[in-house]
């Protein structure tokens, strides 16, 4: 399967060669090398602000649906009384 990103800048695979080629003259091996560090770096830092995003808003979320858990117990017991303070059977 293609990966979606070719397909997104509809490249073919001789286009992606010459641009290969064409990056590969501009900055040399260690040019190179030196561009996959920088983006390896950068990536993995996204990736982790992505998890840490995700986490905080899971707990975000877990701590609301818990207190919309506690509200609606409190409404069910207030409901449950009558005027005196008897529960209903």
């Amino acid at each position: 399967m293609i990966p979606s990103v070719y397909l997104f800048f509809n490249l073919s695979g001789s286009e992606l060669l010459v641009i290969v080629a064409v990056i590969f003259l501009l900055f040399g091996p260690s040019g190179i090398r030196e561009i996959g560090k920088k983006t390896g770096s950068i990536l993995q830092k996204m990736k982790k602000a992505t998890q840490d995003f995700t986490q905080e808003l899971t707990a975000e979320t877990d701590q609301i649906a818990e207190e919309i858990n506690n509200l609606e117990k409190d409404i069910k017991q207030a409901v449950g009384k009558d005027q005196t303070g008897n529960t209903k059977n």
